[in-house]
């Protein structure tokens, strides 16, 4: 299993901050920790800046 995620920041001068990905972010950092909590295996990717805003 894979997770990835980002935290909702421009990465580009043209975009904005997306609240709807920061608050995606904090769901899946709570499910990140309650897998290592269980001890089941997977890849976190928290890349950073990124949204599914577009310019």
């Amino acid at each position: 299993m894979s997770l990835y995620t980002g935290n909702g920041q421009p990465r580009h001068d043209d975009e904005a901050v997306d609240p709807t990905e920061q608050r995606i972010r904090q769901e899946n950092v709570s499910f990140h920790e309650r897998l290592l909590d269980l001890g089941i295996r997977h890849r976190w990717h928290d890349y950073g800046p990124g949204s599914h805003t577009w310019p």
